[in-house]
């Protein structure tokens, strides 16, 4: 996948910005329905992502080789109840132009819904479709709660293994649980 660019699912322009190839140095984009949108506007949204699968599905109908120039392309939702309100809206044609979903906030609790409404759009749709899970809440960075959380996670990414893509670490969130403040110029990597 290497570097995911996240990017608001309220932007309109990023269905122009597909097919003039300009994210072609990008291995994955993501469109974020999550953190990067604030409630009141979620709805326009979910509007605006389901246009821009739906546009693009069109002119890949009519352009087999856009499709092939396409970053694989990711929606973050905000979380299972939010996945499972917004995942029948998805089409066949849409989901093609899917490589999967990211799932912020994953641990015991939420893990085997997200993965099971995936598992059931995917066969339901009969499109391969993966899950990315995003581990970046308090049960994970605390001591206390980690071991345990960790094996009941991988619990369930072991029952769900065929649509686990790769698990990504929250840097940002686990970094605000931790306190740690940087200014805009320095990195996560010059932290310590």
């Amino acid at each position: 996948i290497g570097a995911n660019m996240y990017m608001p699912g309220t932007k309109t322009d990023i269905f122009d910005k597909l097919i003039q190839n300009k994210f072609q140095e990008v291995g994955a984009i993501t469109l974020c329905l999550e953190d990067a949108i604030a409630p009141e506007d979620l709805v326009v949204a979910e509007k605006n992502v389901l246009r821009i699968l739906t546009n693009l599905a069109k002119r890949c109908e009519k352009d087999d080789m856009l499709f092939d120039e396409l970053p694989l392309i990711f929606v973050r939702v905000r979380n299972t109840d939010q996945f499972e309100h917004f995942a029948p809206h998805l089409t066949k044609e849409m989901l093609r132009m899917l490589c999967g979903f990211n799932f912020p906030k994953f641990n015991p609790e939420n893990g085997d819904k997200y993965f099971s409404i995936l598992k059931s759009l995917s066969e339901q749709h009969d499109e391969v479709l993966y899950g990315m899970p995003i581990l970046e809440d308090d049960t994970i960075i605390y001591k206390e709660t980690r071991f345990e959380n960790l094996h009941k996670i991988q619990k369930i990414l072991d029952d769900y293994a065929e649509y686990v893509l790769n698990i990504r670490v929250g840097g940002t969130d686990f970094s605000s649980l931790y306190g740690l403040r940087r200014n805009k110029h320095t990195t996560i990597y010059q932290v310590q």
